[in-house]
């Protein structure tokens, strides 16, 4: 979905685009100002006519392409303004967002990367975000294109509230969410039930053809303060990570755009781990996939 911002002038239309669908960069925002005409319910913009519906504070616009009509429904932006203005640091952190119909959890992990820790989002847990400031008027931008520009109407007591024009009866909310500390807990050495050396008992053979996941080729893993070591056969990586402050998410900073760059943890206590990662879909598996260590009871590996 195009995040966009028209401002209709006396007569000059501004539209701010925010994301570039046709080049699939979704940071690059676009401006541009066009002469427009309004006879009657029609819009006219250079070479387009449109058909206008205007109801309170909702705009449908209805342009007839090759025979083929293209609708476009805009809501009006609010004047209210923050006082004070929301800063990135105001976000850092984890929140519930949720209305009356949804509920998810969001963790900022620095002032311009989020990830979705909650149901939503599972294929693309790790999102672009900015604070969009426009006239005054503060916006949440995140790049997912399926989330709409938000408009920060309320910043008090660890609690933000958003207009959502869709619905503007219903309240949109972000809580935030205690910090909760877990990285002593994952330090330590921990074994696939999957390897041939201190094969776990009950468990059955891998799931045969692997994915092309990289996950899936770790054995065995070590998790210090701030880095983890993965051992795959004869070759060993390590590499840093991090936890979302809720504690349910590992993500690896270096690589937090690649397929498994973040792991989802289902379960933890002193003896598992057990975590989803996103795979690559093809004919052999789904597109994630759970995935268990168990800690060694022998320290060296």
């Amino acid at each position: 979905m195009q995040k966009q911002i028209w401002d209709f002038g006396k007569d000059s239309l501004s539209i701010i685009s925010y994301g570039d669908l046709a080049s699939d960069e979704l940071d690059k925002i676009l401006q541009r100002h066009i002469a427009y005409h309004l006879r009657g319910n029609k819009l006219i913009l250079d070479a387009d006519t449109i058909l206008v519906d205007q109801r309170e504070d909702t705009l449908i616009l209805v342009l007839n392409r090759n025979s083929m009509l293209d609708s476009m429904v805009y809501f009006k932006l609010q004047s209210q303004k923050l006082n004070p203005s929301i800063k990135h640091k105001d976000f850092l952190g984890t929140w519930i967002i949720s209305n009356s119909y949804n509920q998810d959890t969001l963790s900022f992990i620095n002032d311009s990367i989020l990830l979705y820790n909650g149901i939503y989002h599972r294929e693309k847990p790790v999102n672009a975000w900015d604070i969009i400031d426009y006239k005054g008027v503060q916006m949440l931008w995140i790049q997912n294109p399926q989330d709409p520009l938000l408009q920060i109407s309320k910043n008090a007591n660890g609690q933000l509230l958003f207009i959502y024009p869709p619905l503007p009866t219903d309240t949109l909310r972000m809580e935030t969410v205690d910090s909760v500390s877990i990285h002593s807990r994952i330090w330590g050495n921990w074994i696939s039930p999957y390897t041939n050396e201190e094969r776990i008992e009950g468990f059955p053979s891998p799931p045969f053809p692997l994915a092309d996941n990289d996950s899936l080729t770790i054995r065995k893993l070590r998790f210090e303060r701030d880095s983890v070591i993965f051992f795959k056969g004869k070759k060993v990586e390590k590499i840093s990570y991090d936890l979302s402050s809720d504690g349910r998410r590992i993500y690896f900073p270096d690589r937090l755009y690649s397929k498994d760059g973040t792991w989802k943890i289902i379960s933890l206590d002193d003896k598992a781990l057990h975590f989803e990662t996103h795979l690559i879909p093809n004919q052999f598996d789904p597109n994630f996939k759970r995935l268990s260590f168990y800690r060694m009871k022998n320290d060296s590996i």
